[in-house]
């Protein structure tokens, strides 16, 4: 089984080395392919591009950034015409996944989202219910992000905080 791990963010990438270490802990015959950060890089079988350090906050950091995910959209089509990915693993990258699950999407890749991007507190019900129309399954890491999901799809999980192992 092939499965593509994307991280956009420098804390995701930290959460996304922790599932490919599990995955292949689990199942040894998985091949685990990563978009992220040097922990994913160092964890995954095939390390496809570097995006932990181009994250943006605001409008104009992202206006900077255009080309680059621009580029990679580019580069993850091209990547999945070309390799046979069996799912897909979104971990919270608010500006970005709705365009890469949009590609992912596109080759009948079923999403997982782990650790869904903020807007959800606020609530914003648009953006909740577009990654709800992506996603195949949704893991949460907070009981009011799981109460929210789990209003417009049954595939919703409680996971709990990942860093709450640091403290027990």
């Amino acid at each position: 089984m092939n499965i593509l791990v994307i991280a956009g963010e420098i804390s995701s990438d930290i959460y996304g080395a922790e599932i490919i270490k599990q995955l292949i802990a689990q199942k040894p015959d998985i091949t685990v392919f990563g978009i992220g950060g040097n922990k994913i890089k160092n964890e995954c079988h095939t390390f496809i591009s570097n995006i932990a350090h181009k994250h943006a906050i605001g409008i104009l950091e992202r206006i900077d950034k255009i080309k680059f995910y621009n580029d990679l959209c580019k580069k993850l089509r091209e990547f999945l015409s070309k390799n046979k990915i069996h799912k897909a693993v979104l971990i919270d990258n608010p500006h970005y996944n709705f365009k890469l699950a949009k590609i992912i999407k596109e080759f009948d890749i079923p999403i997982v989202s782990y650790i869904t991007p903020y807007f959800w507190m606020f609530p914003d019900l648009k953006k909740v219910k577009r990654l709800v129309d992506y996603s195949k399954k949704i893991i949460t890491i907070y009981k009011k992000e799981y109460e929210i999901y789990n209003r417009f799809t049954p595939e919703v999980y409680y996971f709990g905080h990942p860093l709450i192992s640091l403290i027990n």
